[in-house]
């Protein structure tokens, strides 16, 4: 309609609420389009500058970070309303963080703060938590802290699920960082009392707990707590994370082989994605530290053609490196380093994970089993 009736006062009525259909279908570049034409060419119109903020909406959620801080400054900076200026302080902030430039993430959530005031909704207190999560990567370990907690301090129930896990695992990254082990256990012993929606929720709850138990060299009160979780847990990357944890406390407690064998046994169950990912490599340094160099090599290797998150890749590197290195390959070690793990493919056997061998050779080829390609 809009476009057979331009000059129609209805005409930027139906780009908009085209743009938001497309929206509900995840449409992004189309509801661009919509909003684009409708910012264009009926700049007068009173939808003008909900459509601008819109526009940005959508592009932040098609993916293009810089062009979506831009329309976000933008709308901010023409200040038609309190509101207007409120939500594109958070996208712009937003669209920092994806770019990683925390500093000008860190001005316009402070931008969003003052607007804000002590409006007690859910994106303030996301907004906290993105507040956290510059300041861990800048490395300033206590603001992060602070906004942390201040993200949890909201009214009971107003982060839930997911949101609610990451930000109490990121605070107690951030006490762990500090040293501050008893306020994680604290904090976990205060969210274990909330009632979760899912297993998987409430065993990440168990996890950090484990964890900080481990990294407080408490290995066997971490081993204690998990119990016989994995036996029982229903769903297969419940079992594979608790599997995961336990592995890293046999680790420590010097049981390379046990843990070994559980993490080949599990890695045969896990879907793929990043927890499959993490397997893998906590199963190459296992076998690295056994002096399995040949299965270490093969194991990187596939992770790495996984397309694994960058700190998997680099971790998985250098595990690669030390592999090559065991096996007086230096020339490999050092392409390892440079993130060139291919260069040996010509000239080593295409082979897949398996249950362990006895000594350290190439897996066999009859009873083949890899890590899944992510679909």
């Amino acid at each position: 309609m809009a476009n057979r009736h331009a000059k129609s006062s209805l005409a930027p009525y139906a780009l908009l609420h085209s743009s938001k259909l497309k929206t509900n279908l995840r449409d992004y570049l189309g509801a661009r389009q919509d909003l684009e034409q409708l910012v264009g060419q009926y700049p007068e119109s009173e939808l003008s500058g909900r459509a601008c903020l819109s526009l940005a909406d959508a592009t932040m959620k098609a993916g293009l970070w810089e062009e979506a801080g831009r329309l976000y400054s933008k709308v901010y900076h023409i200040g038609r309303s309190l509101q207007s200026q409120i939500e594109s302080a958070l996208g712009a902030g937003r669209c920092s963080y994806e770019q990683k430039d925390y500093e000008n993430t860190i001005k316009w959530l402070t931008r969003y703060f003052d607007l804000a005031g002590d409006n007690k909704n859910v994106n303030l207190y996301s907004a906290c938590f993105l507040l956290g999560k510059c300041y861990m990567a800048l490395g300033k370990t206590q603001q992060a802290n602070d906004a942390f907690e201040a993200a949890l301090g909201g009214p009971a129930g107003l982060l839930a699920g997911k949101e609610y896990i990451d930000v109490i695992s990121a605070l107690v990254d951030a006490k762990i960082l500090q040293d501050d082990f008893i306020e994680a256990l604290a904090t976990l012993e205060s969210a274990s009392s909330r009632h979760f929606s899912s297993e998987e929720e409430s065993t990440a709850i168990l996890l950090l707990k484990s964890r900080v138990l481990r990294t407080m060299g408490l290995t066997d009160e971490a081993i204690a707590a998990l119990g016989d979780r994995a036996q029982y847990a229903l769903d297969t990357q419940v079992k594979a994370a608790i599997t995961l944890e336990m592995s890293k406390c046999y680790v420590a407690k010097g049981n390379l082989e046990l843990a070994r064998n559980d993490l080949f046994a599990i890695l045969m169950l896990v879907e793929p994605g990043p927890l499959a990912h993490e397997i893998a490599l906590e199963l190459a340094d296992v076998c690295l530290k056994l002096g399995y160099s040949s299965q270490t090599v093969t194991i990187c290797q596939q992770l790495l053609d996984l397309g694994p998150s960058v700190e998997i890749k680099k971790k998985a590197l250098n595990t690669l490196a030390a592999a090559y290195r065991h096996q007086k390959n230096y020339d490999m070690a050092a392409l390892a380093l440079l993130g060139k793990w291919n260069e040996s493919k010509a000239t080593q056997e295409n082979v897949t994970f398996d249950s362990p061998p006895a000594i350290d050779q190439p897996l066999s080829e009859d009873k083949q089993n890899s890590i899944k390609q992510d679909s």
